[in-house]
């Protein structure tokens, strides 16, 4: 697979825009790495606490809001052959400026906890694949793997080429791992011990206030906002109808994985599965194999994440300050992460503070101002993404235990056979 888009992701040249040169498969695998991080792990947490029919239509609603928005964009880039979401805000009459700004605030912020995010599967992975071993400690694990990360950032991209590809492989095997567990119940590879999960029914209907946390988790998998204008640049031939084929294909493939994995999860480890579905993995070659495969991906994705926040501080400061940054975000990363243990948490967090930037005001300023969109729904946009950021900051948990109480079809799953 070409690299080719991952080294546009650092692309700062704004001026007018070349042929591109990536096909069209390479841009998909790429779209749908995007969807690949820390936050499908806790798609099974939030789906325990949104029920199956539920967390389904909601990962429908969470792919068609970032469908529509995404194209807002390619149209708006296309429009004024910009490709860069700030060079393409900065173009809004007024208020680009201070919408480029708020943009590069929410970007730090949302890659900062992407990155605790890496570092607390880090951990707890290694916690569960060397557990009751002389190393078996947190601190150890997150203090390594910050150090390991570090080293990693100073790669070149060529060496960072694997990534993309590594990456699906993982999650693929990682898919087909739960629904091995789903189908032949762990039920009778591992016990149940004292203090373990209550893993109940899976509850198939219902209406909670733990939706709000499944589509915060989603919304932080599934936002590629900032990364698809350099992704549209270095489309071979590329057109507007031809990048919305891409998408589709992308989505669809990432709505049967999320579904599947969200659905097989559930079957597997019951309501009670944790917030980083690994740890609900049993003792064995298969659950450690994906453990390990998970950490070696945070690992390769964390030097990518983090390269758009240092990368204009090198353009401007020079390569020493950059490093110095550098370090200076790897550890503030590790002292977050010897703190905040929850995945799941992170992950609602992120989603519920990216929305309203990547998925609201952005896509709508564009749409109001550079492509002449629906101005009702443009504002409709900004209400809602807004109103989902703020029930997002105060639902953070999957609230579990409010869903046995309104669950109007439930069925048992393979812990329960």
């Amino acid at each position: 697979m070409t690299t080719d888009v991952e080294v546009a992701l650092l692309d700062k040249d704004h001026g007018c825009a070349s042929t591109g040169h990536t096909s069209s498969t390479a841009v998909m695998f790429n779209i749908i790495t995007c969807g690949l991080g820390a936050g499908i792990l806790s798609i099974p947490w939030t789906a325990a606490g949104a029920s199956v029919t539920t967390a389904i239509l909601i990962l429908l609603v969470v792919l068609g809001l970032n469908y529509w928005t995404i194209m807002i964009l390619i149209e708006g880039g296309e429009k004024h052959q910009v490709f860069d979401l700030g060079a393409l805000l900065r173009k809004v009459p007024k208020v680009g400026i201070i919408a480029d700004w708020y943009m590069n605030v929410m970007i730090w912020m949302s890659n900062l906890m992407c990155l605790v995010g890496y570092v607390i599967i880090i951990a707890d992975n290694m916690s569960k694949v060397l557990a009751g071993g002389p190393f078996d400690s947190r601190f150890l694990y997150v203090s390594v793997g910050s150090v390991i990360a570090f080293c990693l950032c100073f790669l070149s991209q060529d060496a960072l080429a694997f990534s993309s590809t590594f990456a699906i492989l993982v999650n693929i095997y990682l898919f087909m791992v739960v629904c091995y567990f789903g189908i032949s119940s762990p039920a009778k590879l591992t016990s149940m011990l004292p203090g373990d999960p209550w893993v109940g029914p899976v509850c198939y209907l219902a209406f909670s206030k733990g939706g709000v946390a499944m589509f915060s988790a989603l919304m932080m998998g599934l936002i590629i906002q900032m990364c698809v204008l350099p992704f549209y640049q270095e489309l071979q031939d590329r057109s507007v109808a031809k990048f919305r084929t891409i998408l589709k294909k992308a989505f669809v493939f990432l709505f049967f994985l999320f579904a599947g994995f969200l659905y097989m999860s559930l079957l597997a480890f019951g309501e009670g599965v944790f917030s980083n579905v690994l740890e609900n993995f049993p003792d064995g070659l298969l659950g450690s194999m994906a453990q390990i495969g998970m950490v070696g991906v945070a690992l390769s994705v964390y030097p990518l994440m983090l390269m758009p926040m240092v990368a204009p501080i090198k353009t401007q400061y020079g390569a020493k300050i950059s490093g110095m940054t550098t370090l200076g975000i790897v550890v503030l990363t590790a002292v977050i992460s010897y703190f905040v243990t929850s995945l799941g948490f992170v992950v609602v967090l992120n989603g519920a503070v990216s929305v309203s930037g990547f998925v609201a005001l952005a896509p709508a300023v564009v749409g109001l101002y550079l492509v002449n969109a629906n101005k009702i729904a443009m504002y409709g946009l900004m209400f809602l993404g807004c109103l989902m950021t703020i029930l997002g900051v105060f639902f953070t948990s999957n609230y579990v235990e409010d869903l046995r109480r309104s669950c109007l079809w439930s069925g048992a799953g393979a812990w329960a056979g």
